[in-house]
């Protein structure tokens, strides 16, 4: 496996435990649960990551809150244009989503 391989496959593993570790943080301790979560992001944007549909949907990226569904984001489908939104409690951004 080559160097770059390497780099990539620990940064996303980085990535995977830092947005577990803010999930169980944020009942504790809100700011420092947002500072995982931002330093996660930054490892996305040094390595160039691509995220799965569930890693986007499981974190704010304006406030970097994580998003737990009935806590701190509001889930809406819409039925008749396929989308699913996801309304952050914390700032009020909205992220959407087409579905099948």
């Amino acid at each position: 496996m080559n160097e770059k391989r390497l780099r990539k496959r620990i940064a996303c593993e980085r990535f995977n435990i830092l947005i577990r570790e803010a999930e169980e943080m944020w009942e504790r301790d809100k700011e420092l649960s947002k500072k995982y979560v931002e330093r996660a992001w930054a490892i996305k944007l040094r390595f160039k990551l691509r995220l799965s549909k569930e890693l986007k949907t499981s974190f704010c990226k304006k406030c970097f809150a994580v998003w737990i569904p009935g806590r701190t984001v509001d889930v809406k489908f819409d039925q008749r244009e396929h989308i699913i939104e996801y309304v952050c409690k914390e700032c009020g951004y909205k992220k959407r989503f087409k579905y099948k």
